[in-house]
């Protein structure tokens, strides 16, 4: 499993995303998940293309998974900023 935490300044949170990456097929993709309050591992949600946790699902490789998650928060601020 593997994770990576982007800190927000903007809302004051951390954002942690997991993968059940398999670093020895490191072509193997796998969902990315975004762990909230009591939602850990396989409960969490999965990500999505474009910012949100509707439509395809992100999903990543080792090589890939930190890009991923920091696209898809940039996309998220994005979204949440033409919300308000």
């Amino acid at each position: 499993m593997k994770t990576f935490t982007v800190h927000s300044r903007k809302l004051n949170r951390d954002f942690t995303f997991i993968c059940n990456l398999d670093e020895k097929n490191p072509h193997h993709s796998k969902y990315v998940r975004l762990e909230e309050k009591g939602k850990t591992g396989t409960l969490a949600p999965q990500i999505c293309y474009g910012g949100g946790f509707m439509g395809t699902a992100v999903s990543s490789t080792p090589a890939t998974f930190e890009r991923d998650c920091r696209t898809w928060y940039r996309q998220y601020m994005d979204f949440a900023r033409t919300e308000n």
